[in-house]
């Protein structure tokens, strides 16, 4: 059975998640690059899938 589209299937185990912050430095260099921080989250991404797999609040247009 395929997931609900938009949500994360009941088997799959992530590791590590990569955010970036856009905000982090709001110049464009010469070149036209930018720079932005980047994070790394490990451990638990139980309480995260759930609340990805939740419904959406609010009505959609």
């Amino acid at each position: 059975m395929q997931p609900r589209p938009g949500t994360v299937p009941d088997d799959f185990e992530p590791v590590a998640a990569i955010t970036c912050d856009p905000t982090a430095d709001r110049t464009v260099n010469a070149d036209l690059t930018a720079s932005f921080a980047e994070y790394r989250w490990e451990g638990g991404f139980s309480e995260a899938i759930a609340k990805m797999n939740a419904p959406s609040e609010g009505s959609r247009p």
